[in-house]
């Protein structure tokens, strides 16, 4: 059961999180996760980036993300391996030094940040210009949330049927996703997601 405090929005665990996201992954059976723990060839580059938060940390050792491939309705995004996440940073140098790109647009630049040097990892996210703004206080927020919207766009909405024919969202699609992931991240931090995925 997850470990919730009520304030503004729910703190949650990050193993209870991953455990969530994990479970709806392989409800929808979407590929590219591998339950090993952090191995040891990775980069000194990549070791360092990821043990600088113990958030990223506990993700990348229970997951082992193997660019994990998202459909969202509109454009997909994908969430790094520990072998391409180093290289996923190109482009993405104006960022700070404790800001690391975790996934991307699948057609690049829209990147979601980790403040991996932050308390809890809050996670941002941006477009191809413009500042970084706040999607979640925390990773693990971030990481429900993620889950959250994957099984509404894949079980609800069968994936492509979020929008009408004339590619407006449909106000149904927009209720069901608010209901699910604003009290995780907060209102504020929803419009930013939703913007995010679907401005």
């Amino acid at each position: 059961m997850l470990n919730l405090i009520f304030s503004e929005v729910i703190m949650i665990d990050v193993n209870e999180a991953i455990k969530k996201l994990v479970f709806i992954l392989n409800k929808h059976s979407i590929a590219g996760m591998d339950s090993k723990t952090l191995p040891e060839d990775i980069s000194d580059e990549t070791r360092v980036k990821i043990l600088s938060s113990y958030e990223l940390h506990e993700f990348y050792s229970a997951l082992k993300p193997n660019d994990i491939k998202i459909e969202t309705g509109y454009s997909p995004i994908k969430i790094f391996s520990l072998d391409t996440i180093i290289a996923a940073q190109s482009g993405y140098q104006s960022l700070s030094d404790d800001s690391l790109v975790i996934a991307d647009d699948f057609g690049g630049g829209k990147p979601i940040i980790a403040h991996i040097e932050s308390a809890n990892t809050p996670v941002y996210a941006n477009y191809d210009v413009g500042k970084p703004f706040k999607i979640a206080n925390d990773f693990p927020g971030f990481i429900l949330c993620l889950a959250e919207t994957i099984d509404v766009v894949y079980g609800s909405f069968n994936i492509f049927d979020i929008a009408d024919y004339d590619d407006v969202i449909k106000g149904d699609f927009v209720n069901d996703l608010r209901f699910r992931v604003e009290n995780i991240i907060g209102s504020s931090n929803f419009d930013a997601w939703f913007d995010y995925l679907y401005g």
